[in-house]
């Protein structure tokens, strides 16, 4: 579980810093670049812990009536959402697929542990 999160964590700060400009900085403003960007990272954990959250009580309602976890039409809409956004704000749609593909798979997970 740690391991996906690290995995996230790196794809995430990936996308964030190839978004930054190529100047050349001081010690001072990279350190407060890298402090800006653990700021992120825990924003981005935050946020998917309560994506989680809100996962489990789906997930509580699934299984009250009686429906199957996976639902895979829904996370084909999801992802192919994902895609959009992402094209739409100049990321790689394909990669932030991916990393919401594993998001969905940690949810899921959540949801089945429930």
């Amino acid at each position: 579980m740690v391991h996906m999160h690290t995995h996230l964590l790196t794809l995430f700060t990936y996308f964030y810093a190839s978004t930054m400009s190529s100047t050349q900085l001081t010690s001072s403003e990279i350190e407060n670049l890298r402090q800006q960007i653990e700021t992120i990272n825990t924003e981005i954990i935050q946020l998917i812990a309560n994506r989680v959250e809100v996962a489990e009580k789906i997930g509580e309602h699934k299984k009250a009536q009686n429906k199957d976890v996976y639902q895979p039409d829904r996370e084909k809409e999801v992802l192919q959402s994902c895609h959009k956004q992402a094209t739409e704000v100049g990321l790689d749609g394909e990669a932030i697929e991916s990393i919401f593909a594993k998001i969905i798979q940690l949810s899921r997970q959540a949801q089945t542990d429930n």
